[in-house]
C-alpha cells in the first residue's frame, strides 16, 4: 500500500509539472499556451513538430503571426569558440538528398530547394523557387557535379517557368538562351564544357545566344552569336 502511495504521489507531481502540457490524442504531445487551452506547440506521434499549428503538415512545421520581423523568421544565434576560429565554422542550412537504399542522386534530382509563395484559396502556391539539382548521375564523392535552378512565375498561368540556371563549371544561361560564360583571362571568354576552351567555337543552333569576350591589348571585343538575315553567325557588339 505504502508503494501505491508513493506512486501516486509521483503521478501527480509529473501532473502539476506538466500543466499547461497535456498527451494528446494519437500520442501527440501539447504545449497549451498561458490559457491553458489553445496548443501552440505539438509534437506527433510520428515525430513531427509543429510551432503555432496542432497539425504539422512536415517534420517541422511553423505557423506565425505579428506585427514585428522577429515574428516571421528563424533565428539561429552561435558563438565560435575555437582559438583560431575557422571561416566556415558558422551557422548554417544544410540540406542532403540521397534515393532508396542511401543510392546517390540521379541526373536532375533535386538535392533540395527554397520555396516562395503564398496561400491560395487555402492552398499552399510556390511562386519563385531556387533549386540544387544533380548535373548528372553521381558516383562517388568526386563525380558529384550540380547546378542551380532559378524558377519564377511570369502571371497569367500556374505553372513555374526556369529563368536562370547556373551549370557546374560556372556558365549561367538565361531564359533558355543567353549564355554568360566565365572568363579565365587568357584569351577569349570561357565557353562552358571546361575551365579553358583555346578558341571561339562556331555560331551555331547549340551556341546562339552565347556571348564572346575577348580581352586585347588595345580595344577589347564583344560578340554575340545570333540569327540575321544571313543566318547564325558572330555579330559585333560595340563597346563605345
Amino acid at each position: 500500500m505504502k508503494k501505491s502511495k508513493t506512486i501516486m504521489a509521483g503521478v501527480a507531481i509529473l501532473t502539476t509539472l506538466a500543466l499547461p502540457m497535456v498527451a494528446g490524442a494519437a500520442n501527440k504531445l501539447v504545449v497549451n499556451g498561458t490559457d491553458g487551452v489553445t496548443p501552440v506547440m505539438t509534437v506527433t506521434d510520428t515525430g513531427w513538430v509543429g510551432s503555432g499549428t496542432s497539425a504539422p503538415v512536415s517534420p517541422f512545421h511553423a505557423v506565425s503571426s505579428g506585427s514585428v520581423y522577429q515574428a516571421a523568421g528563424l533565428l539561429f544565434q552561435f558563438q565560435n569558440t575555437e582559438v583560431a576560429p575557422r571561416s566556415f565554422v558558422a551557422p548554417n542550412f544544410s540540406l542532403y538528398r540521397n534515393n532508396s537504399g542511401g543510392a546517390l542522386p540521379n541526373a536532375n534530382d533535386a538535392l533540395g530547394y527554397f520555396n516562395f509563395g503564398s496561400i491560395i484559396s487555402g492552398a499552399y502556391a510556390n511562386r519563385a523557387l531556387i533549386y540544387g539539382k544533380a548535373e548528372k548521375l553521381w558516383t562517388s564523392a568526386t563525380d558529384s557535379p550540380s547546378f542551380l535552378q532559378f524558377m519564377t512565375n511570369p502571371g497569367g498561368i500556374a505553372a513555374n517557368r526556369e529563368v536562370m540556371r547556373l551549370d557546374s563549371k560556372g556558365t549561367a544561361t538565361v531564359n533558355g538562351g543567353l549564355r554568360l560564360y566565365p572568363y579565365t583571362g587568357t584569351g577569349g571568354g570561357d565557353v562552358g564544357t571546361g575551365t579553358t576552351l583555346p578558341s571561339k567555337p562556331a555560331c551555331s543552333a547549340s551556341t546562339q545566344g552565347t556571348l564572346w569576350f575577348t580581352k586585347s591589348a588595345g580595344a577589347d571585343t564583344l560578340q554575340i552569336c545570333a540569327d540575321g538575315s544571313t543566318g547564325l553567325a558572330w555579330r559585333n557588339i560595340t563597346i563605345p
